[in-house]
């Protein structure tokens, strides 16, 4: 009887899977193509790397990689407004990347950390990073309210790159962003003053410089 039962388990189980696996299929999935992978970046991050910036003053600041995610997300729709789930719209791509400002202190909110996002939900290629220190507040995300982004940048427009060297290192399609305000603002969780109003981001790695409203240029170093 008990190898009856577990039989019957089994079959079940397997039914449940090929359920899965159909339903999964019905939707759309849009992934990324040959063309959006020019915009994502391709530096190989892995948790617990530490980046190292260094100003004028020989003044450090420590980036430490918390997560690195590459998955097939789900688009669902709105709940109910009695409170039901929403349903599957389709599947996309997705690559997160986050990173912590050691010296601010770790585990803090989405809000407090460095996000790079990159997404293709709805079939529409979007990216974007946050930077906390960025001066110029914003409410923006890129699919979902946990990836909020503080800059989108918008691949199909014609940008002009910029050519950095650091350390030997050539970075050769950098975009330099600048906020639209000189003010310094300030971090209650955190207890930190927002001072960056300029950004140096490379396609390739992300963030490789930032400037502050006092002028410091800010460098990522091989330390």
């Amino acid at each position: 009887m008990k190898n009856i039962f577990v039989t019957i388990l089994a079959v079940l189980t397997l039914v449940s899977c090929q359920t899965d696996d159909s339903t999964e299929r019905d939707y759309p999935y849009y992934q990324f193509e040959e063309t959006d992978q020019k915009f994502i970046i391709s530096h190989d991050y892995k948790e617990g790397d530490i980046l190292v910036y260094k100003n004028e003053d020989n003044e450090s600041l420590h980036l430490e990689v918390v997560e690195v995610t590459v998955r097939k997300a789900r688009e669902v729709s709105q709940g109910t407004f009695s409170g039901g789930g929403g349903h599957t719209l389709a599947y996309f791509d997705s690559k997160i990347i986050r990173l912590e400002i050691i010296e601010n202190g770790m585990n803090y909110s989405c809000c407090d950390q460095i996000n790079y996002v990159f997404s293709k939900r709805g079939d529409t290629f979007r990216m974007g990073f946050k930077f906390p220190l960025w001066n110029q507040s914003s409410s923006s995300f890129i699919d979902e309210v946990q990836n909020p982004v503080d800059v989108t940048i918008n691949h199909q427009y014609g940008h002009t790159y910029q050519n950095i060297n650091l350390d030997g290192v050539n970075y050769d399609e950098v975009l330099i962003f600048q906020s639209e305000t000189p003010d310094r603002l300030y971090n209650d969780s955190t207890n930190t003053d927002i001072l960056v109003n300029e950004i140096f981001y490379d396609l390739d790695f992300g963030i490789i410089q930032f400037k502050d409203i006092d002028g410091k240029l800010w460098s990522l170093t091989n330390e």
